[in-house]
């Protein structure tokens, strides 16, 4: 690093973002980190935080080139060390406009777009889990429903309707208990073809979060819910950090199988019926209770800049 030993200058290009706030606190437990933050948010007010050396702002109409040749200008004026991404837009922007890149300070990411794709993809993802022998909840398109290429009693209910990307906060999540309430919902709203019919798994949430490198876990804790909020669907707000073997070898199995780079949260369930645990979905960024690992003694994003 071109820093001074006890100094470590980080750059964050996508501080606009709900999860920036829990990255901001984890790294505030570190001494020596000057931090510089870009948003697209003029007025959040983590800008006023004692935390941050400079908060450079970028506005939402700015062009990929603007956005980039800001980041490319602010790593040469202030000897940046590291470049933080925290959210999945941002990585995919680097991911897609690599040569607008020009240093080698940006922290590791999936090797491509096609490798983030299938992680964040709830149907491709599930695929993925069938061709690597994983357990994840029966999936199917929606177009095989709206089309009747398969029949009613191809479906178990209770089903729930999902969107395929990752939305935050379970937005977008609709649980039918019948087949027949499922179809009057469709034929009276218009659905994207992209959204999927997933089984709904009567049981209890948990999570596995990791930083990894070519596939292989360099950190990681286990965290299952205690308190939600009345939403359905929402993240859990209160948790508690377990351990869990069987849990690790399966996500370990998971991230060797998508050579995962960079951080992840593994959303999963356990089955009470069939008594074993299920992978719903990645989100490839930081997570929304990432603070709770750091307090349990596993700073991700701290870890993530080493």
């Amino acid at each position: 690093m071109n820093a001074q030993p006890d100094t470590v200058s980080i750059l964050i290009p996508d501080g606009e973002s709900y999860i920036m706030l829990g990255v901001l606190r984890c790294l505030s437990d570190v001494k020596g980190i000057r931090l510089f933050v870009i948003s697209n948010n003029r007025n959040t007010a983590m800008r006023y935080s004692r935390h941050i050396t400079s908060f450079i702002y970028c506005t939402k109409s700015a062009s990929v080139d603007e956005w980039f040749n800001l980041i490319n200008k602010l790593v040469k004026k202030h000897d940046i060390d590291v470049i933080l991404p925290v959210f999945e837009n941002a990585s995919q922007a680097f991911l897609r406009h690599r040569d607008m890149f020009c240093c080698d300070k940006l922290l590791l990411l999936p090797e491509t777009l096609d490798a983030l794709e299938v992680a964040r993809d709830k149907w491709l993802l599930s695929q993925h889990l069938e061709k690597q022998d994983l357990d994840g909840p029966g999936t199917f398109r929606i177009t095989e429903f709206l089309n009747h290429r398969s029949s009613k009693a191809e479906f178990y209910f209770p089903l729930l309707l999902k969107p395929t990307a990752e939305t935050g906060d379970g937005k977008g999540i609709i649980k039918f208990d019948a087949y027949d309430d499922l179809k009057r919902y469709l034929k009276e709203h218009t659905i994207d073809p992209s959204y999927i019919l997933q089984e709904y798994i009567e049981g209890y949430d948990l999570g596995c979060n990791v930083l990894c490198k070519n596939g292989e876990i360099l950190a990681y804790t286990i965290q299952k819910g205690t308190i939600f909020t009345n939403r359905p669907f929402s993240p859990q707000v209160g948790l508690k950090i377990t351990k869990d073997n069987e849990v690790y070898q399966r996500i370990s199995k998971l991230m060797k199988s998508l050579n995962w780079n960079g951080v992840a949260n593994i959303d999963m369930r356990y089955d009470v019926k069939r008594k074993k645990y299920l992978i719903l979905e990645i989100n490839t960024r930081f997570w929304y209770t990432v603070l709770a690992s750091s307090k349990a003694g596993v700073n991700f994003p701290w870890l993530y800049c080493l």
